[in-house]
């Protein structure tokens, strides 16, 4: 039996032909795309793995080891500690010197010479010295120089009995510095304030004893001999 098969009907036949265009068209799509991206591992492997430069490798110093960090954070983080300084006192909280004491000062009584002769002016010599470690205030003035002449236990002659002098000099004496000074004895008596009548004194053995503030020197033995006839 023969099939013989008419011609469609033209509507039949204009929506096949779209139908298989339209079907073609995907399929062209879909190729034209695959063909331009590639598989997906391919371009994923593209995208996420850049090309490196070559560097050079860092310097030692360019960054502390692990064990150093927190060493340095903690001392990069602590508050700088500055030295502390004693406050500086106003002038008038600084103590000033002690005062000058027997327990410092020593006073030394001198002569030119041991031996003199009636009619003599012998030359007296007093001289303080500071033994201490530090200055001591004092007055270095003539009020508080005194020369004594002493025979034995009887009172001779006073530099302080008739003509006491009344200046002052404050001064700091300094450690192991030494301040001295001389008189001339006119070699007559004196009592005290100057009473009574002064006269020479004979040959004997006398003791000069000499004073600074209240400070007493150990006595020095000399002698008044008489003139050669």
């Amino acid at each position: 039996m023969k099939l013989t098969v008419g011609p469609l009907p033209p509507a039949v036949y204009w929506r096949r032909r779209a139908l298989v265009g339209a079907v073609l068209l995907v399929a062209l799509i879909t190729l034209a795309t695959c063909a331009f991206r590639g598989s997906p591992e391919k371009q994923t492997a593209a995208v996420t793995t850049p090309t490196k430069k070559p560097s050079a490798s860092p310097s030692p110093s360019a960054s502390p080891t692990p064990s150093l960090l927190p060493t340095l954070s903690a001392t990069a983080s602590a508050p700088p500690v500055s030295p502390s300084v004693p406050p500086s006192l106003p002038p008038s909280q600084i103590a000033a010197p002690a005062a000058c004491s027997a327990a410092v000062v020593q006073v030394s009584a001198g002569l030119e010479t041991t031996r003199w002769t009636v009619g003599s002016s012998p030359r007296l010599k007093l001289t303080v010295v500071n033994h201490g470690t530090v200055a001591c205030q004092g007055d270095l003035g003539p009020s508080q120089r005194e020369y004594r002449v002493m025979g034995g236990r009887n009172w001779v002659w006073s530099s302080a009995d008739c003509k006491p002098d009344t200046g002052t000099q404050p001064s700091l004496l300094q450690p192991g510095k030494s301040y001295s000074y001389a008189l001339t004895w006119s070699g007559l008596t004196s009592n005290r304030n100057c009473a009574g009548q002064r006269t020479r004194v004979g040959p004997g053995t006398y003791q000069l004893v000499t004073r600074w503030s209240a400070i007493l020197s150990q006595p020095v033995t000399f002698t008044i001999a008489a003139k050669s006839s």
